[in-house]
């Protein structure tokens, strides 16, 4: 398979890079809005862009240098699943160096031995016919990509010659999964986009509770806010659905009542402009996953 030239294999590579990026940046935010230097948010958003250009570089000149563009795979399409397994002896030789280099560093290489453990268990992966769910096409490329609930498992690297006959086989599959599912009601979002999400109301949370922020709502109606939106994502459906139309009220209640207000602090400060569009971002987060909810988009449990 291919790396570097590889749009799918890169698009997974940009967002493991960019979410290794984005914490340091959420994690400054917050520090920004609790003690009100505004000017570290622009220093962090420079810092964060550093810091995914040279995670990004670093991979792809191991992937083009190590690897030479390529990682060797075999597939596996049976009655149970299918399976993808890399095949590169240089890729298991290093993720074990990188174990054993980290173990013997003490403390300071926890780090490196954790990558080498993961890579190795990475290496294989294998997605059962009853989990899929769902696929895509490449046919211009000779590629197929199989999903589970929530997020691309496999990518399948086919021959031109055998493209045919594994797209049927995976069409087979995928049909047979529909005609189970046809007038079942929908499932619940994924836990695991749900964990992110949740992950997400809990740093936003902590920065809106900040006593510095440009706008002036009070930390309690961010901690309510906050408690809604992890409540709707993990409750009942119908209690899910009256938590976040709850938590819309409650967050455009109280910002549109401090903005028409004029409840604005520390005007005079560097950058204030940047952390007032920044409130208004993280704001609009909570807004946006309570409509969400409310459509259907996500849902903490079965659709009626």
């Amino acid at each position: 398979m291919p790396l570097v030239t590889n749009p799918l294999a890169m698009f997974d590579f940009v967002k493991m890079f960019g979410a290794g990026a984005l914490f340091p940046l959420l994690l400054l935010i917050v520090l920004a809005f609790w003690e009100g230097s505004y000017e570290g948010i622009p220093f962090a958003a420079r810092l964060s862009l550093f810091l995914f250009g040279g995670l990004l570089a670093a991979g792809v000149l191991v992937m083009l240098v190590v690897f030479g563009n390529r990682m060797p795979y075999e597939y596996r399409l049976d009655r149970d699943g299918a399976l993808m397994a890399s095949t590169s002896v240089r890729g298991r030789r290093l993720s074990t160096l990188a174990v054993v280099v980290g173990l013997l560093a003490g403390p300071r290489g926890l780090t490196t031995a954790g990558a080498g453990l993961l890579a190795n268990a990475n290496a294989a992966a294998f997605l059962p016919w009853r989990d899929l769910g769902g696929v895509r096409y490449y046919p211009g490329s000779h590629r197929i990509a199989l999903m589970n609930d929530w997020r691309r498992v496999l990518l399948l690297e086919i021959p031109p010659a055998l493209y045919p006959e594994v797209a049927a086989r995976v069409s087979a599959e995928a049909a047979r999964l529909r005609d189970l599912a046809a007038g079942q009601p929908r499932p619940a979002t994924a836990p695991a986009i749900r964990a992110w999400l949740s992950l997400f109301v809990v740093l936003f949370t902590v920065a809106l509770m900040g006593d510095a922020k440009p706008l002036d709502v009070s930390p309690g109606a961010a901690l309510v806010s906050g408690v809604l939106a992890l409540a709707a994502l993990w409750t009942k459906r119908w209690i899910s659905l009256g938590l976040s139309g709850m938590l819309v009220t409650v967050v455009t209640g109280f910002n549109a009542h401090a903005w028409l207000g004029g409840q604005f602090e520390h005007l005079g400060k560097a950058d204030w402009r940047v952390a007032l569009v920044t409130q208004m971002v993280l704001t609009a987060f909570f807004v946006v996953l309570g409509l969400m909810i409310l459509l259907g988009f996500v849902r903490s449990q079965r659709a009626v």
